[in-house]
Order: structure tokens, then sequence, then C-alpha cells
């Protein structure tokens, strides 16, 4: 795309209210059949239940909640996490 800073182009469109939320409601429901989450690349093969709701995470350090998901069962989804390219050049290896 030629020159993509004109002022003229209209970058964010205006979508429905209801349409909002019904794309939320949409996206929470599909978030509780596994297929559809492994379909996205997610490693929840381990997770005794999806969605996994944790009413709190105990300890303060990052280490202390790292070691309290592999308990859970996430090792391989945090392991994909620690691997995104994406994720490498703005965060430090754990």
């Amino acid at each position: 795309m030629f020159n993509p800073n004109v002022t003229w182009r209209r970058w964010q469109r205006k979508v429905n209210l209801t349409q909002k939320r019904h794309a939320v409601a949409s996206a929470v429901a599909a978030s509780a059949v596994p297929s559809l989450v492994l379909a996205r690349g997610h490693r929840v093969n381990q997770i005794p239940e999806i969605p996994l709701v944790i009413d709190s995470l105990a300890g303060d350090k990052t280490s202390d909640i790292i070691k309290t998901l592999e308990k859970l069962g996430l090792g391989e989804e945090l392991d994909k996490v620690r691997n995104n390219k994406k994720s490498q050049s703005r965060t430090r290896k754990i």
C-alpha cells in the first residue's frame, strides 16, 4: 500500500454495540469447547477441565505463579509461550 499515513484514510470502523456484545459472548462460549481451543493451537490436553478458572494464585513472584500453573497441567502451553518469536524480543527468558 503506497503512502498509508494519509489523513483521510478510515482506520477504525464503527461497530454496533449489540454486535460487539454478541462477539464477546461467542468468544467466551467458544473457550469452553476443547476442540475449538485445540484448533487455535493451544496445548491443553493435560488440563482437567476447560475453561480453567483459578480463584487466586499463591505467591507474589512470577516464578511461584509459573510453578503453580505447571502443577495444574499448563506446562506445554507455557513452553509454547516461551518459544514464541513475538514475545522473545519483549520479555526475558523465564
